[in-house]
């Protein structure tokens, strides 16, 4: 009796070893087709055991995110999901006298989200805390005044709370604060990544570097005007200038810099960014 339950316990065992390799390889299979065929994930959305959010949540990120009404209830049922979940992977601190709300952490963790909306993965493992003070405030990183910031080194994204909402306000003028930091936080979530969306990400920053040191390319972006000074400190500033563009103002991006809109949209994949509603 004893020798027929270890048989049986064997072969249950060698059957899960296998059904674990068979779906560790079907796992890199579908993985290499995304890369090589669709350059992204084949499966972005999980839509299975979402949580839901309430009707007042749900219209204050409507009011201040556009795109979001645009979205079919199953996307926005997802992204409320991925709201949620954000909120509870990260660890909100106010400082000189602020006050962390709810709608401080909705809209926030909305920003997060919609930047890594075309990925698998949207928690961004480069970002543990998030600091909020009520205005600009004094960095110690270079003893200057700061409207945002990303600490790579203690995983810290930090936003003042005024010029937060001031990019969220005008949706035209290529400036919003939280999407230019959480760019930064997702060049950074994406070094490490073994996942599609890391290694397409990954690529479209050499891409982006090319471009942004290729003189003659680079001098036609500038004097296009479409882009804001500062983008052109450096490729990373460059990037995180481009995200905010793209996400405020696509049809326009598309039709002044078509080469630069469609690195940026195949990095975060951001097709859907077009569509009248998804």
């Amino acid at each position: 009796m004893e020798n027929e339950q270890s048989v049986i316990f064997i072969k249950v065992l060698i059957w899960l070893v296998v059904a674990f390799l068979i779906g560790l390889n079907l796992y890199h299979f579908l993985k290499f087709i995304g890369y090589y065929f669709y350059k992204r994930p084949l499966f972005v959305y999980v839509p299975f055991m979402l949580k839901k959010m309430g009707k007042p949540k749900k219209q204050i990120i409507a009011n201040n995110f556009p795109i979001y009404k645009k979205m079919s209830a199953s996307k926005r049922a997802i992204f409320d999901h991925r709201v949620i979940k954000f909120e509870e992977y990260h660890e909100f601190i106010a400082r000189e006298g602020f006050v962390i709300t709810d709608e401080v952490k909705l809209l926030v963790s909305s920003c997060a989200v919609l930047l890594t909306f075309g990925m698998r993965f949207f928690d961004l493992p480069s970002v543990d805390k998030i600091l909020i003070f009520p205005d600009v405030y004094f960095s110690t990183v270079n003893n200057a005044y700061h409207k945002g910031e990303f600490n790579p080194k203690h995983k810290t994204v930090v936003f003042s709370w005024k010029h937060f909402l001031e990019g969220l306000d005008d949706q035209l003028d290529g400036i919003n604060l939280g999407f230019h930091e959480f760019a930064h936080a997702l060049f950074f979530a994406t070094l490490t990544g073994q996942d599609t969306s890391s290694e397409v990400f990954q690529e479209g920053m050499e891409d982006l570097r090319a471009i942004f040191l290729d003189e003659e390319r680079l001098e036609v972006i500038e004097k296009s005007g479409f882009l804001r000074t500062y983008a052109f400190t450096d490729y990373m500033e460059f990037f995180s200038v481009c995200v905010e563009t793209l996400v405020e103002n696509p049809k326009q991006f598309k039709a002044t810099l078509p080469e630069l809109y469609n690195v940026i949209v195949r990095m975060l994949n951001f097709t859907f960014i077009e569509k009248k509603s998804f």
